[in-house]
């Protein structure tokens, strides 16, 4: 029974594992995303400053505010990466000590113990 559970654990930690790395690199696209929407809005904010503009000063609040917006919601999915990180290993380490408590001692007193780290 405890070569059942390994093998269950461990396929549950690679779904574990795909789960994660799938939201990762979707948050991932977002902050390039947005990352590069924010270099543009630097560059416009520049743009106006060189050229003096007439209301420089209502255009670079409004450009600022975006800025400030963006990397803003850059630092929540960030955050959001690193809670998933953290959550999908202690998911996969919960998964491997219930298969080492499974491995402990079978019916006839053995003990099977196979390390799917």
């Amino acid at each position: 029974m405890g070569f059942m559970d390994n093998i269950k654990a461990g396929v549950k930690n690679v779904a574990s594992k795909t789960g994660e790395v799938a939201e990762t690199t979707g948050l991932k696209g977002r902050i390039s995303n947005l990352e590069y929407e924010t270099d543009k809005i630097y560059k416009e904010l520049g743009t106006a400053y060189y050229n003096k503009a007439d209301d420089f000063e209502a255009v670079s609040k409004e450009l600022c505010d975006r800025i400030r917006s963006n990397l803003e919601q850059i630092e929540k999915w960030r955050a959001e990466i690193d809670k998933n990180k953290s959550e999908g290993k202690a998911e996969r380490e919960a998964n491997r000590q219930a298969a080492k408590e499974s491995d402990k001692v079978d019916e006839k007193g053995s003990v099977e113990k196979i390390d799917l780290n």
